[in-house]
């Protein structure tokens, strides 16, 4: 998601520094392109959109944080008390 938020930020942006900086022939050049004519009509609103989501799903990467980095411990724990384990039994084999 954060990379669709980029390039919409960036062609926006790019969009919106061509109509401000229109000088001569060249500008007219981007005017028709389908990308800008679409960001002409919904940029606005798909970089609202875009952030909307960012920031929902940013707040529940923050909500969730604690009961991952549990998870991860408790992984963490099972593998190591693995490992104990079979260490015990390979020096019990001797």
């Amino acid at each position: 998601m954060g990379a669709v938020f980029c390039v919409t930020a960036f062609a926006y942006g790019f969009m919106a520094f061509q109509a401000v900086n229109a000088v001569g022939g060249s500008a007219d050049r981007h005017v028709t392109h389908p990308l800008f004519t679409w960001l002409s009509n919904y940029g606005t609103t798909a970089i609202l959109g875009e952030l909307a989501v960012l920031a929902v799903l940013t707040v529940g990467a923050i909500g969730t944080d604690r009961w991952w980095t549990e998870e991860n411990a408790k992984i963490g724990e099972i593998k190591q008390d693995e490992s104990v384990q079979e260490s015990e039994r390979r020096i019990e084999r001797g």
